[in-house]
């Protein structure tokens, strides 16, 4: 009997915050981009944002991700 005797477990979520972005046009290439992307993910992982709070994220990574081509790929990676 019982279960497989896995224990998971989820780090509290915190509610709100920021992560300071720097300012688009000090992101010189594809790769730091990709890195801020990811950085970011695990950032948001841990925190409850709200739509809104999101929606100002996925504005500044749309443009982001325009800049050097990454729609696409940001797209499938979930960071737009």
């Amino acid at each position: 009997g019982g279960g497989s005797g896995a224990s998971y477990s989820t780090p509290p979520r915190r509610y709100g915050g920021t992560m300071k972005l720097p300012d688009i046009d000090t992101i010189k290439t594809a790769e730091q981009a990709r890195e801020l992307s990811s950085d970011w993910q695990d950032w948001q992982a841990d925190h409850a944002l709200s739509d809104s709070e999101l929606a100002e994220y996925e504005y500044y990574f749309v443009d982001l991700a325009k800049k050097f081509d990454l729609y696409a790929e940001f797209n499938e990676n979930g960071t737009i």
